[in-house]
């Protein structure tokens, strides 16, 4: 809970959460979207003080706009194209179905993860930023369980031998 001295803070149009608290920081959330802006961050203290020295940019959410291949299973390598990915943060974090991806390159417009484990269904992408925010996209990638061989028929042969897989 908040610092008895502590009463709001203001930031933009969207609305926050706020999330801790202390004499020398308030982290918060922002918990919907509104059009972009830059204004003024405040902060209201329970005595009446306030404080708007400092200025935030709140911008557009980021758009998943295409995932290649579409399906395949662990070990495949899939690109991920959009717009502003990395939701303003300088690295990101991917979940494919809920299984983590390895990411093996990102910026604003493309990520290029490793699929490592998955469920044969079609899955949710989401691409989560070390800010907090994330681009999502649902129904984008089918995962492919890997196959197996059944039996060989006949089990051994010579030269011209037809083998049934």
């Amino acid at each position: 809970p908040p610092p008895p001295r502590f009463f709001s803070v203001s930031l933009l149009p969207p609305s926050l959460q706020v999330l801790s608290a202390s004499d020398s920081a308030i982290v918060v959330q922002i918990s919907s979207s509104g059009a972009a802006a830059t204004g003024s961050v405040d902060v209201f203290l329970a005595n009446g003080a306030s404080y708007s020295n400092l200025t935030f940019s709140f911008g557009p959410e980021g758009t998943i706009l295409t995932v290649t291949p579409t399906q395949g299973r662990a070990g495949t390598l899939v690109t991920i194209e959009g717009l502003l990915l990395l939701s303003y943060g300088a690295n990101v974090s991917v979940t494919v179905g809920g299984f983590t991806a390895a990411v093996l390159e990102a910026n604003d417009t493309r990520v290029l993860v490793e699929i490592t484990a998955g469920t044969g269904a079609v899955l949710d992408v989401s691409v989560v930023a070390n800010t907090g925010g994330s681009v999502n996209s649902s129904a984008q990638f089918s995962y492919v369980p890997d196959g197996s061989i059944g039996s060989v028929d006949p089990p051994s042969g010579q030269a011209g031998t037809r083998v049934t897989i």
